[in-house]
């Protein structure tokens, strides 16, 4: 997987088939490299993601809840707001059951897999267990974090204005090259207007002799038959 600036899109992300971003843009390119599926696009993480405070987490969830959700499987956020800490992660229905996962904190598999992978109102009701789920998190971190939760609508978009912006950037990477030659034409138009131009105000004029004969000039010479 390929994350890529505005300015780094033109680079390994285009080679991916990844869009074209406007430097100005200030958002995210995320590409993913020879994808087993022709469904996994390129996804463009604009500001309103950029602007969350915990942007990392944010960007690597709604990631996975894209590459699920069109797999059919239904995925919903969910919020943490602690004290002092905040977190982004997600749920995914399978198994008749909702099972949480973190793709940023890394939780140990090996310990949620011996509870089914349960969803996060269980491992908030048994925080024994969530405290050896995140062993390499401080103690007071990680209660801080994980016991007050929240959830976001079944199958909806986290960022609404990300789906416009990556469908605008498809439209724009697949039709930039008519701009450049539209452009092409008319600089190339406007160059030969001017050489036209140029070569009009700065030649010599040269007067044309007439083939005649002026007494003015020759007075004693008299035509023939005159």
């Amino acid at each position: 997987m390929i994350v890529a600036t505005p300015t780094g899109s033109t680079g390994y992300s285009l080679s991916c088939n990844g869009p074209i971003v406007f430097p100005e843009s200030g958002s995210f390119v995320i590409t993913p490299v020879a994808p087993h599926n022709l469904n996994i696009r390129p996804i463009v993480v604009p500001d309103d993601i950029l602007k969350f405070p915990y942007a990392a987490c944010s960007q690597q969830s709604i990631v996975f809840m894209e590459i699920l959700r069109k797999k059919g499987f239904p995925t919903r956020k969910v919020g943490f707001k602690g004290k002092d800490n905040g977190h982004f992660c997600f749920e995914v229905y399978y198994n008749s059951g909702w099972h949480f996962y973190d793709p940023d904190m890394e939780p140990s598999v090996a310990v949620l897999n011996a509870y089914n992978h349960p969803s996060i109102a269980f491992l908030a009701q048994n925080p024994e267990i969530l405290l050896k789920a995140y062993h390499q998190y401080p103690r007071e971190k990680t209660l801080d974090i994980f016991m007050n939760y929240s959830y976001g609508a079944v199958n909806t978009f986290s960022a609404p204005k990300a789906m416009v912006f990556q469908k605008a950037t498809k439209i724009f990477s697949y039709t930039i090259w008519v701009f450049f030659l539209l452009a092409f034409i008319l600089v190339r138009r406007k160059y030969r207007q001017l050489g036209r131009q140029y070569v009009l105000n700065n030649r010599i004029l040269i007067p044309r002799i007439q083939p005649e004969t002026s007494p003015v000039y020759y007075p004693n010479y008299s035509a023939q038959g005159a």
